[in-house]
């Protein structure tokens, strides 16, 4: 790459650590900064975002003027590679000269824009870190074999079974044993990106389940799954939200450790039911909506709430059920890829998506999925069912809805009006989670009709049947070497419950898919709802 700068442009001296304290902590002097333009993952667009590396790190935001407030880290560690990358078209015509920044820890950003020498000076500037970071490295890697050398022996688990090495796509030592045992033949289920393992806490003997993110899923998709975990966190102890008990991280992969649900799948259990009625419907939308509130009270959006991401704490008959799965999840209006699921997914999501990835999203996009679910419960199909995935995303886009058919005709006009204050297209006349919660048709659950609602039970049946019959499938698949994947194009081998995240949407094409897609897209990587029921999704 050209070493020729933009005179207009200062190139400072090479500083000792991109991540030092100057003498005067509270002045930060930017080394370089400006907007630069990256690809949005979701839909693929050019985003335009405010670069800035200085002495407190290599950050972005918006614009300048949040980079103090909301300015994030490009990568999650010191960086140790620039590389060139070929030049591509813009919509517009112009040139796009681009740089691939590489971090210690293997994961990638790449970086744009039009100017060819601003571009040669980001180069640059970033190139001198590159040192320092391998010093840094070295310095890191020293101290801390100096560390274990005056500590006793770390006890670790033994290697895992062949079967278990292959599924998280390494054969190396985890050390997990400090804090639980796991018991590597108890696999739960392993997708495409991370694999999820039966364990027993070492303090308390509890039972948990942990989920394990592959080295190579971590290393690509590492800020995903690390906004998963704050975001998971965040989310605190909750009776109807699986809770996040520990994370634990390596040099290349990410642990988390959550409490174990046993309980089963929804629709799993809805299929089996003899007395499934209005009564019922409305006692599991009110402890659906108990975990939303709670989530919008910590400013935490879900963003993929859909029947695969609920499940049954325990077999119990009187079991509750839990919220699962934050792959997708971010705070309010955090700028980011937004995501969903076809069938459940809000329809601004898909009508304006440059402009929720860059402002982010609000607790309305819950509520509509929320409205979905209610009406799915109800009828045993969601109000968009289509016979393709570009069909169903066109209904969602306009809002293309009724209540048809016989099996509404058991169905209050309660349940239809707290439907319909739900489904709104304008997001603001939207009831929020407390507003719904305070429903006449939830405040009243004895007043319900208790009449079986066969043509649910008759649907949720057919699809448990289906699921069960994909899972077996896929395990026999998975046993001769031959893992199934979530990818397709225009709506190949994808279903309407399977999530959007990563795919590109826009008009109504499918691209394709990576990490995140909940139970659904476990389903068609080896796990079942049931599976699920472990309370994590495994990509």
């Amino acid at each position: 790459m050209s070493q020729q700068v933009d005179s207009s442009i200062s190139v400072p001296a090479p500083i000792p650590s991109v991540r030092a304290l100057q003498a005067s902590p509270e002045v930060l002097t930017p080394v370089r900064h400006g907007f630069l333009w990256k690809r949005s993952r979701l839909f693929k667009t050019w985003i335009s975002r405010w670069f800035q590396l200085d002495t407190s790190g290599f950050l972005y935001a918006v614009s300048p003027k949040v980079i103090k407030r909301e300015g994030q880290s490009v990568l999650p560690s010191p960086v140790r590679e620039v590389l060139q990358l070929p030049p591509k078209r813009y919509r517009n015509g112009a040139t796009m000269y681009g740089i691939r920044v590489i971090s210690v820890g293997g994961s990638c950003k790449d970086l744009y824009t039009d100017d060819h020498a601003a571009l040669d000076a980001w180069a640059l500037d970033l190139s001198r870190c590159t040192q320092t970071a391998r010093e840094q490295a070295a310095a890191s890697k020293a101290s801390a074999a100096a560390a274990a050398a005056s500590q006793p022996p770390l006890l670790l688990l033994p290697p895992p079974p062949p079967s278990a090495r292959a599924a998280l796509g390494g054969a190396g030592e985890l050390h997990l044993s400090d804090i639980c045992e796991v018991d590597w033949s108890h696999m739960l289920g392993s997708g495409l990106f991370a694999c999820v393992l039966r364990a027993r806490m070492h303090v308390t003997g509890e039972a948990v389940a942990v989920k394990i993110i592959k080295a190579e899923s971590f290393r690509e998709y590492s800020d995903i799954i690390d906004r998963e975990a704050a975001v998971w966190a965040a989310a605190g102890q909750h009776p109807h939200i699986v809770q996040l008990k520990q994370t634990l991280r390596s040099s290349d992969r990410m642990y988390f450790i959550a409490e174990l649900c046993e309980g089963g799948g929804l629709v799993e259990r809805l299929a089996t039911s003899a007395t499934y009625c209005e009564r019922e419907v409305a006692w599991l939308v009110r402890q659906l909506l108990a975990a939303v509130e709670h989530l919008h009270s910590n400013a935490i959006v879900h963003m993929d709430i859909k029947p695969e991401n609920l499940v049954f704490a325990t077999r119990r008959e009187d079991s509750y059920i839990k919220l699962i799965d934050f792959s997708l999840a971010s705070f309010f209006y955090s700028p980011t890829d937004p995501g969903g699921t076809p069938d459940f997914v809000a329809p601004e999501l898909l009508n304006r998506p440059e402009y929720y990835s860059k402002n982010g999203c609000g607790p309305e996009v819950d509520m509509w999925a929320v409205g979905v679910i209610i009406f799915f419960l109800l009828s045993g199909q969601t109000p968009f069912q289509a016979p393709t995935l570009e069909a169903v995303l066109l209904r969602v886009k306009t809002g293309e809805w009724a209540f048809h058919g016989r099996r509404w005709a058991l169905v209050s006009e309660g349940a239809r009006d707290l439907i319909s204050s739900l489904l709104k297209m304008d997001p603001s006349q939207r009831l929020t989670a407390s507003e719904a919660l305070d429903h006449p048709w939830l405040r009243r659950p004895d007043s319900l009709s208790q009449a079986l609602l066969q043509d649910a039970v008759t649907a949720f049946r057919l699809a448990a049947a289906a699921s069960m019959q994909q899972q077996r499938t896929s395990w026999v698949k998975q046993a001769s070497g031959d893992l199934m994947t979530t990818t397709g194009t225009n709506g190949t081998n994808l279903s309407p419950h399977t999530s959007l995240s990563r795919f590109a949407v826009m008009a109504g094409s499918v691209g394709p898919a990576s990490f995140g897609g909940g139970a659904a897209a476990a389903v068609a990587t080896g796990m079942s709802s049931a599976v699920m029921g472990a309370a994590l999704t495994t990509g």
